[in-house]
C-alpha cells in the first residue's frame, strides 16, 4: 500500500512591497507531517483556466477528522472532531484574489474541495456532489491519493505556492498547458478515478456533501459520509458575499436554519428545567 506524500498546504498573503511567495509543503514531513491544510480547486474547462487555493491555514485536516483508526473503522458515518457551532458554520473564508480567476473564465466554473493524510491510516476529506460511501477498491484508493500528491507537488511552483514561506494562505492560477498543475486534472470524480461512482465536483454556487475516504495495507479502503457530532451531514458551498466568492463549511440543514433549531432545543431544555425546579 502505498503512503502518498499529500500536501500540508500554505500560501502567502500580501505583504508590504507586493505578494510575498509561500510553499505547498510536503505532508509527510515537516514542518506538518500527515495533516493537510484544506486545498480549494475551481477550474473553466471551456477557456482552460484554473484556480488553486489552500484556505484556513491553522484549521487543518486532524481539525476536522480524527487521526485515530478505532475511530474511523467505527459505525457507518465518521463525525467531525469539532463541536458544532452555535450557527452550524465551522469554516467561512473568502478566496483569495479568486475574482482575477473569474475574469479569465467563460462562467461555466466547477469547483471541489480536498485533504489529506497519509500518516498513518491514509485519509482523505473530499466533496462529493454524488456520494459514494461505502467500499473503494485499493487500486482507486491509491489513484486518489497519487493524483492528490502529483497535482499538489506541481502547483507547488505556481503563483504564490512558488516560495518557502508556509505560514500563510494563497492561490495560483493555473491553464492547461501547465499539465498536472491545472486544477481541472484534480476535477470532475478526482481527474478520472476509477473504481468508485459520483461525482467530486459543482458549480459555483452550489453545495455538496462531504465525505471521508481511509484505508491501509491492513485496511480495506472505504468512503463514510462526514457528519457532525449530532449526526447531521457537513456540506461545502461556495457563495458570492460583499466581498467575492466565499467558501463555506457547515452542518445540513443551512446554517440559519441550524441555528433555529438549536435555539429551539435550549427553549425546550430551558422549560423542562423549570418543570423540574
Amino acid at each position: 500500500m502505498f503512503k502518498t506524500k499529500l500536501l500540508a498546504v500554505a500560501v502567502a498573503m500580501t505583504a508590504v512591497a507586493g505578494v510575498a511567495e509561500a510553499r505547498i509543503t510536503n505532508g509527510q514531513g515537516a514542518p506538518i507531517d500527515g495533516n493537510s491544510e484544506l486545498v480549494f480547486s475551481a477550474w473553466d474547462s471551456v477557456n482552460g483556466v484554473g484556480y488553486t487555493a489552500d484556505v484556513a491555514t491553522t484549521d487543518r485536516l486532524n481539525n476536522f477528522v480524527s487521526a485515530t483508526t478505532s475511530t474511523l473503522t467505527a459505525g457507518s458515518t465518521i463525525s467531525t472532531v469539532k463541536n458544532t457551532p452555535l450557527d452550524g458554520i465551522f469554516l467561512d473564508v473568502a478566496l483569495p484574489s479568486f475574482a482575477s480567476f473569474l475574469s479569465k473564465s467563460s462562467g461555466s466554473v466547477m469547483w471541489n474541495l480536498m485533504a489529506g493524510d497519509s500518516a498513518g491510516t491514509d485519509r482523505f476529506l473530499v466533496t462529493f456532489s454524488v456520494d459514494t460511501a461505502g467500499a473503494i477498491n485499493f487500486a482507486a484508493f491509491n489513484d486518489i491519493g497519487t493524483r492528490f500528491d502529483s497535482y499538489i507537488g506541481a502547483v507547488n511552483g505556481k503563483g504564490t505556492h512558488a516560495g518557502t514561506n508556509d505560514a500563510f494562505d494563497g492561490y495560483a492560477e493555473t491553464v492547461v498547458a501547465d499539465g498536472v498543475a491545472y486544477a481541472g486534472n484534480l476535477g470532475v470524480n478526482l481527474g478520472g478515478v476509477a473504481g468508485f461512482n459520483g461525482s467530486t465536483a459543482a458549480a459555483l454556487g452550489e453545495s455538496m456533501d462531504l465525505n471521508v475516504f481511509y484505508g491501509s495495507s491492513s485496511i480495506a479502503p472505504t468512503a463514510k459520509s462526514f457528519v457532525t457530532k449530532e449526526g447531521l451531514q457537513i456540506v461545502a458551498r461556495t457563495y458570492m458575499a460583499d466581498d467575492g466568492y466565499r467558501l463555506q463549511i457547515s452542518a445540513v440543514p443551512e446554517p440559519e436554519t441550524y441555528a433555529m433549531l438549536l435555539a429551539g432545543l435550549g427553549l425546550i431544555g430551558a422549560v423542562a428545567r423549570r418543570r423540574r425546579a
